[in-house]
C-alpha cells in the first residue's frame, strides 16, 4: 500500500517537495532566459518561451509536476474518504478531489496554448489547497496559543490575498513576485498544520 498509508502531513510534504524539485527542473530546462521574479511559474511549462523558442523539455517537466501533484491529491481524497463518517472529512474529501482535478487540468493545459483551461486548473488547485490550509488552522485554533494562531493565519492569508488581488487587478510584475510568497506561505501552513493534526490524532488514539 506504501504511499497510500502515509499520514496527511507526509503527503503534503511530498506535494511541496515534488513541486519544488520538478518545477525547479522545468525552470532550469526553460529554453531561454527565465526571469524568476518577473515570470509566473506557469511560464516554465509553456510550449514556447516568451521569446518564441520551443520549450519542449520545460513543458513536459512542468506537466509531470502537475500530474504527480494530481496523483498525490487523489491519494489525499482516498485518505479523507476513508474517514467520511466525520463531516469535516467529507469536506476535505471534496476539496482534495477538486485540487486533484485542478492539477490534472493544468498538466494538460500549457499557459500559452490553453490559457483559459490553465487558469481554471491552476485556480482550482490553488483555491482547494488554500481552503484546506484554512480549515486545518481553524480545526487547530483551540490547541494553539492565540498569538501563534493569529501569526499562522497572517502567514497564510496576507500573501494569498495580496497575490489574488494584484493578479485580478493585472498589476504587471507585482502578482508574479507575490506568487512566490503566496506559495511559500501556503506550503508552510499546509505542512505545519497537517503535522499538528497528525500529532493530535495520535495523542487521541493513545489515550
Amino acid at each position: 500500500m506504501g504511499i497510500i498509508n502515509l499520514k496527511i502531513s507526509k503527503l503534503f510534504i511530498w506535494l511541496v517537495i515534488i513541486n519544488i524539485i520538478v518545477v525547479g527542473t522545468a525552470v532550469f530546462f526553460y529554453n531561454g532566459d527565465y526571469s524568476f521574479w518577473a515570470y509566473p511559474f506557469s511560464y516554465a511549462g509553456t510550449i514556447k518561451t516568451f521569446d518564441g523558442f520551443p520549450n519542449t523539455a520545460g513543458s513536459y517537466i512542468y506537466s509531470l509536476s502537475m500530474g504527480l501533484s494530481g496523483i498525490i491529491m487523489l491519494i489525499l481524497t482516498y485518505h479523507f474518504y476513508l474517514l467520511k463518517n466525520q463531516q469535516k472529512n467529507l469536506f476535505k474529501t471534496l476539496l482534495s478531489f477538486l485540487g486533484a482535478c485542478g492539477f490534472i487540468i493544468a498538466a494538460f493545459s500549457p499557459d500559452d496554448i490553453r490559457h483559459t483551461s490553465h487558469v481554471i486548473g491552476s485556480a482550482l488547485f490553488f483555491a482547494a489547497l488554500w481552503i484546506l490550509a484554512s480549515s486545518f488552522l481553524f480545526e487547530l485554533r483551540d490547541n494553539l496559543n492565540h498569538r501563534t494562531y493569529i501569526f499562522l493565519e497572517l502567514c497564510l492569508q496576507i500573501p494569498v490575498f495580496s497575490y489574488a488581488i494584484t493578479y485580478f487587478l493585472a498589476l504587471g510584475i507585482v502578482p508574479c513576485i507575490l506568487q512566490k510568497f503566496a506559495l511559500l506561505g501556503l506550503g508552510f501552513i499546509l505542512i505545519y498544520s497537517a503535522i499538528l493534526i497528525d500529532e493530535s490524532d495520535i495523542s487521541r488514539q493513545n489515550r
